[in-house]
């Protein structure tokens, strides 16, 4: 059985209005039901958050600062296998 309590928080204005949209989207039940959803998929990204933050931390300590010029030789690296890969999936 899971326990559950009842916080209270205070919340921008603009991220009432985004679940005010979702209930009204079909995509809530309710603006505490959307504050469940968006916790709980947070829970559940954290672990994958932490391997790349772990991930990054090891390449950068290994090769360097991971810079805007090297992102951009990646990408243009990859640009011609991602449009083969689209294809085929």
């Amino acid at each position: 059985m899971t326990s559950r309590v009842r916080p209270s928080n205070t919340v921008d204005c603009a991220i009432v209005d985004l679940g005010r949209r979702a209930i009204a989207d079909g995509r809530a039940n309710s603006l505490s039901g959307k504050g469940r959803q968006v916790l709980d998929r947070q829970v559940d990204h954290e672990p994958r958050l932490a391997a790349v933050d772990e991930f990054v931390t090891g390449f950068e300590t290994k090769v360097g600062p991971i810079t805007d010029e090297l992102i951009s030789e990646a990408r243009a690296w990859e640009a011609p296998w991602s449009m083969h890969l689209r294809i085929r999936s």
